[in-house]
Parts: structure tokens; sequence; C-alpha cells
């Protein structure tokens, strides 16, 4: 590498290093499962299918138990509110490749769970704030001036960060149920004859304080009194972004060593013919450079074999006729001739033929094209084919019957099914000149 490109590249790779920022990522709700048990015994509340490892799970546990669960064997106790005669717990838990989803609970008394799974939180300190209101409900369920009975619950109001979440569990002491929350996503809300849980979510897009939350049941029912409000908010992971190099026209070597220095990992490398770019130097790659991207993201590179191998042997009749097989009227002509050279093949009456056998990989895509000119044709016509192979609209024949006014390129494509082809020109019935040039057959990637 000379000394220009080593300075380019030490360039690079000291620009990407102060480019690196933090940023918070976005906490989103991946889903939610829920569980009852009237009775003591094993409850299973299962995460949702969807649960990655990384995900932080929040599990409320209401109970009709005196005393709060505080402990959970793998999971860590945010808020327990209790002792009376219903009682709410909340823990959360990591999830990590390999864990069940599955989470059995030992409750002594009716008892009611939601597991929520959020995306983007923190891992290592993923609660940023959180608190519970207990017999709120007494007075709320209290006779109004009208006598008409009504079941509402609040959680407190609590911190928050921007880009987090907040969810709120609502214990009821009353068969309550269909609740709605102002300004949340009910989860769940569910009851038996006795008790009943509600869940909700919300994201914190901007912070500060939540202000308190309430919940309001839909149907009225007069018995129970106490309920419990508690409220959790998380904060979203710190992402650590880096921009991405610019690679192209680099070596891979090269690559490998800008993208790694930015904090970021190659992913892969394909390879495929490239027209302009030289073998062995990046051609693509995928994200562009200058993409803030977050540190240890992957960058997929596509490098150059150079350009595609032709394989017609004196494609342009430079080399007098060598390795074609001429017929008839078929000649190399110096009359007129496309590109940069000073001959091409010339056919002017109904028996000429030109062709070349051409060794090909079945199962590989090719390109094919020709320069033709078409002149003073009065009938019949003239062809290029690949034998009789590959025939197809689109694919390896043109047919000329017709004046064309000057040198065209045609151009199809194939999927090779054998192992060779006859690349050929050849008159039909024709009266007319035809010219054929720099004719090209070349494998894809």
């Amino acid at each position: 590498m000379d000394s220009t490109k080593k300075l380019c590249l030490r360039w690079m790779i000291v620009m990407a290093v102060l480019f690196s920022a933090s940023v918070d990522a976005a906490v989103s709700l991946v889903g939610s499962g829920k569980a009852a048990r009237a009775n003591a015994g094993t409850m299973t509340v299962t995460a949702p299918s969807s649960t990655a490892a990384g995900d932080v799970m929040i599990l409320f546990l209401g109970t009709s138990d005196t005393t709060p669960l505080t402990s959970l064997s793998g999971w860590t106790l945010i808020k327990a509110k209790g002792p009376d005669d219903i009682a709410l717990s909340s823990l959360y838990r990591v999830y990590r490749s390999g864990d069940s989803k599955s989470i059995n609970i030992t409750v002594k008394h009716c008892s009611f769970a939601t597991v929520i799974a959020l995306r983007g939180v923190d891992q290592s300190n993923p609660i940023v704030d959180k608190n519970a209101y207990k017999d709120w409900g007494i007075t709320s369920q209290t006779q109004d001036g009208t006598g008409t009975p009504h079941g509402t619950s609040y959680a407190p109001s609590i911190n928050s960060v921007a880009g987090g979440a907040l969810v709120c569990g609502f214990m009821w002491d009353d068969p309550y149920r269909d609740c709605t929350v102002a300004g949340m996503s009910v989860l769940h809300s569910y009851s038996n004859a006795d008790d009943g849980l509600t869940t909700a979510y919300q994201s914190t897009a901007s912070g500060g304080s939540t202000g308190m939350r309430k919940a309001v049941a839909s149907n009225t029912d007069d018995g129970g009194g106490n309920e419990i409000g508690m409220s959790v908010s998380v904060r979203p992971a710190v992402v650590i972004t880096t921009t991405v190099p610019w690679v192209t026209n680099l070596t891979v070597a090269a690559a490998g060593t800008a993208i790694t220095n930015a904090g970021l990992v190659v992913s892969g490398v394909t390879r495929s013919y490239h027209a302009t770019v030289a073998a062995g130097k990046i051609f693509s790659q995928t994200p562009g450079g200058n993409t803030s991207v977050a540190r240890g993201s992957s960058v997929a590179l596509a490098a150059s074999l150079g350009p595609a191998p032709q394989l017609v042997l004196n494609n342009s009749f430079e080399t007098n006729t060598a390795s074609w097989t001429l017929n008839g009227s078929a000649i190399r002509s110096t009359t007129t001739h496309a590109g940069s050279g000073v001959a091409s093949l010339r056919i002017n009456t109904a028996t000429g033929s030109a062709t070349q056998r051409v060794a090909i990989v079945s199962g590989k895509t090719y390109d094919i094209s020709a320069y033709a000119y078409i002149s003073a044709r009065t009938a019949g016509q003239v062809v290029f084919d690949t034998g009789d192979k590959y025939d197809a609209a689109g694919q390896g024949q043109f047919v000329f019957n017709a004046t064309n006014g000057g040198w065209k390129k045609y151009s199809g494509s194939f999927t090779a099914t054998n192992t060779f082809l006859t690349v050929r020109m050849f008159s039909e019935g024709f009266a007319g000149t035809a010219y054929f040039d720099l004719i090209e057959l070349k494998p894809r990637n």
C-alpha cells in the first residue's frame, strides 16, 4: 500500500473513532402472557413466544394472600405491597438464550400473574423508579351521591426517562374486569369471583413524571374495598453508536481493518465480477459509509473478481477468422466494424454461417450479446443464436428480418442446462448484407 493510501486509511479510522457517540435505544413491547389459579398450588405463566435473549421480563403477581411474594428463583424483586387481604408484587428478569419461557410460581391462595416482555431495556440497571398505593379503592368505591357504585384504582406517579416505558399493575379486591387505564394500553384485565388483576403499558417518549394512572372497571361490584395500584418505569439500553467508514475501492484486508477499528464487524465478503473495479477491491458495502450504527454492528462487503471473463475467442474477428468455422458467404470484413477494431463478420447470401463451440457450466447464468448491422435487406432473415439451445425471448437468439439503420447491440441472458453451446450466425433465404461484431459470452457471479 503506498503512502497516500495508508494516510487515507488512517484518516478514516481516526474519524470513525471521533464520531462514536452514546444514544438511548427505545424500549418496545414484545408481548405479554397471563395466568390465574383459584387456590393453593403451582401456577404457570408463559412469556410470549417471541421473547428473545436480552429482553427484560416484568412479572406482576397479585394474590389474595396476606403476604406479598418477595422472592422467586432467578428473579429480582422490584416492589411488593401488602400485607392485607390482597397483595401485589413486581419482579424482573433478563431472558437468556436457552431459558424456559414457562414461569412456575408456588402460591398459597387465589392468585393472578402477568409477565410482560420488553425489548431495548438496559439489562444491567433496568428499573428507573417504582411505587405502589394501597387502599385508594376504599374511597373510590364508596357510594357516590347518586347511589351508583363504581370501581376505580390508582397507580402512583413516578419518574421516567425518555425512550423508556411505564408498566402498571392493579390488584382488585373485587371481581373487576374489562378495565381501561387512561393514557395506557391495557394488556390483561381478568378476575375470578373474588379478586382480579389489570396490567397496562405505555412508552415514556419524553421522560419526566408519569402522573398518576387511573384504572376504571366497566362492571360495578360493591364488594371488597382494598385495591393496590403499582407503577414501574424502565430505562432504555445505552447504545454506543459509530459511523461506518467508506471502504469501497480498498482491498479486502484494508477494508476489514477500517471496519474493525471503527468498532464494527465484517459479517461476510461476497465476491463477484465487476466491469470496472479491480480484482480484490471492495465495490459495495452494506450499510454504506457515513451511516450511524451501534458499535458491534455488522457490515457486509462485496469484493470484485475483476471483469467477467470473455468466453468467445476472437470475438471481434481481429485475428482473421481464428476460432471460427465459416461457411458459404461468411467472411471477415474490414469494410465496417463496431468498437475500436478494424474487422467484423459479413454474411450477404442465403447460405452463409459462422460457428464457435464454447464450454459452459451447467447451472450458471450467462450474459450474451452481439453488435449487428443489417443493411439493404430485401428478403429472408439472418439469425444469431446459441445452436438452438437458449432461443426463448430474452435469452440467446436474435432474428434480423429488416434493416436496422446501423450498428446496434443486442443482449440476452440464460441459465445453462448443459456444458457447451455453439455461438452461431447464419442466413435463412437472406438477401442483403449483415455484419456482426464484439460477440460476448460472460458468466455472471
